[in-house]
C-alpha cells in the first residue's frame, strides 16, 4: 500500500503463516504487519475481494488466528491482506510489537 492510504503504523517482520481462502491453501511467510493486516508473500497470491483465514506466530510464540480479505494481490509478489476479524487482544499484542520497532 502507498503511505498515505496507511492509517496504522506497519514494520517488516518475517513470520511463518498458514492460509486458506477460494478453496486453496498454502503455508509461506508474512513480510510486513500492522495491526489491522498483513502482506503475504506468495508466488501465486489470491485475487483481490477473496475472504481467507490466516494463522501465523508472533515472534514471542502467540498463536494468532485471524480471518481477512485479500486488497491488493501482486502476481509472483504477494498479497494485502486487511484483517475483517481477529481477536482484540491479538490485533492489541500486533500494534504493541509494531510500536516497538519505531
Amino acid at each position: 500500500m502507498n503511505d498515505d492510504k496507511r492509517k496504522t503504523q506497519r514494520r517488516p517482520l518475517l513470520v511463518e503463516v498458514r492460509y486458506e481462502g477460494a478453496g486453496m491453501r498454502g503455508e509461506t511467510r508474512i513480510s510486513d504487519m500492522s495491526a489491522t493486516g498483513v502482506y503475504v508473500d506468495v508466488m501465486n497470491p489470491l485475487p483481490a475481494g477473496v475472504s481467507l483465514t490466516l494463522n501465523f506466530a508472533l515472534p514471542d510464540g502467540h498463536e494468532v488466528y485471524a480471518q481477512g480479505v485479500v486488497v491488493r494481490s501482486e502476481s509472483r509478489i504477494g498479497m494485502a491482506v486487511m484483517f475483517t476479524r481477529i481477536k482484540p487482544e491479538d490485533q492489541q499484542r500486533i500494534a504493541e510489537l509494531v510500536a516497538q520497532a519505531v
